[in-house]
Formats: structure tokens, sequence, C-alpha cells
């Protein structure tokens, strides 16, 4: 499975990296270093280089899923779909692939953004891909479901419609609910943001407590469960390929 996977993904890299969307999104990359990252200024914050690249990490990776995915619902494929013992394992290449391409223009960035760019210390090297990583697959994963690949009816709906419920309610519950702030409604529903918040919280201290250190392993388990649930969809679904 695993080099049936690594060889497909292999593929639609290579199909993106030679294409004008990935042209596009190379110069995305380009264009978000001279942006952020002016070579000609000096930034001397070593955690604002660390989350500003992880959330740009997030939005390379989360428009690479969307574009290979949307490529690999294409028919010409289809191929390569029906030779594969389980649909997963097509899922899983793109979801590879996508982290791969997005993962390697965060990096780019990175590299570009240390001219002038301020001292890391191993503190900070050590933390960097256990922060990056499980934001990219859990955006890579969201990307997923919003794509027509995975999609299938209102599934996309459910889930971008409970996290927007979720962030609205937190919203509403902080501003406006003051009789409930003694009822733990607050934190249950600002449960899926708390990670984010944790990780800015502890690269800014420069430590991370022993609650703050579960906020990368919390979205990793995010990004697991909403995988699988994309797989459910995809296996059951009745594939619809574009011409």
């Amino acid at each position: 499975m695993t080099r049936r996977v690594l060889a497909l993904a292999g593929y639609f890299v290579r199909s993106l990296l030679f294409s004008l969307g990935g042209s596009l999104h190379i110069l995305l990359a380009l264009a978000s270093w001279l942006v952020f990252f002016p070579p000609n200024q000096l930034t001397p914050h070593a955690d604002y280089h660390i989350l500003l690249l992880a959330g740009l990490g997030g939005v390379f990776t989360f428009l690479a899923t969307f574009t290979i995915a949307s490529r690999a619902n294409h028919a010409m494929h289809y191929p390569l779909l029906v030779r594969l013992p389980s649909r997963v394992e097509y899922l899983w290449a793109v979801l590879v692939s996508a982290l791969v391409f997005g993962t390697a223009l965060q990096l780019l960035v990175a590299i570009l953004a240390t001219f002038h760019g301020p001292t890391f210390t191993l503190w900070h090297i050590l933390v960097i891909p256990i922060v990056w990583l499980p934001i990219n697959g859990l955006l890579a994963v969201l990307a997923l479901h919003a794509s027509d690949l995975v999609a299938d009816g209102w599934s996309r709906i459910y889930v971008y419609g409970v996290l927007l419920a979720l962030a609205i309610g937190q919203k509403i519950n902080y501003d406006y609910v003051q009789p409930l702030q003694a009822l733990p409604i607050k934190q249950v529903l600002g449960a899926p943001f708390w990670p984010f918040q944790a990780i800015i919280d502890a690269i800014q201290t420069g430590s991370f407590s022993p609650a703050q250190s579960l906020a990368p392993v919390v979205l990793a388990l995010c990004a697991a469960f909403l995988f699988a649930l994309a797989s459910q969809w995809f296996m059951a679904k009745d594939l619809v390929l574009a011409e």
C-alpha cells in the first residue's frame, strides 16, 4: 500500500509542479515572502517568523490540496483509481502529495525569510516541525472536505457549518451572554480553537506548558478524525468525475 500511495503521490506532485496551476502556487509563495518578509527590512523576532509561516503554510497546503483534489477528480485518472485495491489509497495519495507540495512552499518562504531575519535558538528550530506539520495536516484535510472529490451532497456544509456555528457561538457567549459565564459553555464552544491559541501563547513566551504541549497532538487527532470521515464519505459516494 505504501509504495502505491507514494508512487501516486509523486505523480500528483509532478503533474502540479509542471503545470500553470503549480506556477501560480509558487508565485503566490514568492509574493507572500515579499509582502510579509521584505528583504530590505530586518525582522528580529523569531516568534513572528514561526507563527506567520505556520499560517502561510496552512494556506499553501489548503490551496495545494484543493488544486490536487480537483485534478484527481478528472476522468482521465479513472484508470488509476479503479486499479487500486481501495479508494482510500487514492485519497491518501492526494493528501500526501498536497502536504509535500504545500510544506515545500512553506520551507521555500522560510529559507528566503532568513535573509535579514532573526537569530533562531535551538528551541525555535526544534519546535518548528512540531507546530507546522499538524497545522498543515489539519488544513489539508479540511480542503479535502471542501473539494468535489470528497464532498457528497451536503457533507461540506456539515463540516464547515459546525465550525462556523462554534465560532459564532463562542463569540456571542463571550460578548453577550454574561449570566452564563459561570457555565462551561465558552470552554466547550472554544475547544476546537484552543490548540491554535495555545500554540501562539507558547511560541510568544518561549516555552510550552504541560497543557500547551498537548495542542499539536490535539490538532493531529482532529486531522485524523476528519480524514477518517472523509474516507468514509469517499468510499460510499457515487463518483462523478469531471471531464
